[in-house]
């Protein structure tokens, strides 16, 4: 066969093959329309699990009394940090610095009418402008009245009028296996409520410095 048929008849074949191909990668898969079909009922109705319900209530109760207490605290500062390099300062040898906010979340407890917050120390350690949120929606800027690093307790203070303090417990009266709940809004996440026990009380760390070693006897 001659040469320029050849290669006719191989660009022929090449073309066919692609375009089975491609017909192939885009068929039309027709499929049966799935079938679905819902629970009608639930198993168990309310009246079912009157304990449990009750249970529910008391929960739901307790957590949207506490809720208006609760606070999302903001504190940030200006820090001076190397900028990326650029192509420009591989030559210059020098690397320019830039300005930027740096930014920590946590959460706290009004404490007073008059817009006291509690808080933890290192959510504002360092840190030059402190903001709150309540949980109506007003973004207010806090005075920061007094911090203790060794507690890890920070005091704040609000102008805002209407605000709903929580009472302070008695932790003398805190028994282990009572249920607690915690309120906060951790990583900036608003009203984030878990569950759990009372474990222990009493407890303090301790620091074992690491070039000993320590041996568990009966």
């Amino acid at each position: 066969m001659p040469e320029p048929r050849r290669l006719l008849l191989l660009l022929v074949i090449g073309f066919l093959a692609g375009y089975a191909w491609w017909r192939h990668d885009h068929r039309d898969v027709r499929k049966a329309a799935e079938k679905f079909t819902p629970a009608a009922t639930p198993k168990l109705k309310t009246e079912d699990v009157r304990l449990l319900a009750a249970i529910d209530a008391e929960y739901t109760k307790l957590i949207r009394s506490v809720v208006p207490g609760v606070v999302s605290i903001t504190s940030s500062r200006t820090v001076t940090q190397f900028a990326p390099l650029t192509f420009e300062d591989f030559f210059t040898g020098r690397q320019r610095s830039q300005r930027a906010k740096s930014t920590s979340l946590g959460s706290g407890v009004i404490v007073s009418k008059e817009g006291h917050i509690l808080t933890n120390h290192h959510v504002i350690a360092g840190m030059t402008e402190i903001r709150v949120q309540l949980t109506d929606g007003r973004n207010l800027p806090a005075a920061l009245i007094g911090s203790d690093p060794v507690t890890d307790i920070a005091v704040l203070r609000i102008a805002a009028a209407n605000v709903e303090p929580l009472v302070l417990g008695e932790s003398n009266d805190l028994q282990v296996g009572q249920q607690i709940f915690a309120v906060g809004n951790p990583y900036g996440l608003e009203e984030t409520v878990t569950r759990g026990i009372v474990s222990a009380k009493g407890r303090h760390a301790v620091t074992v410095p690491s070039n000993t070693s320590s041996t568990m006897r009966p």
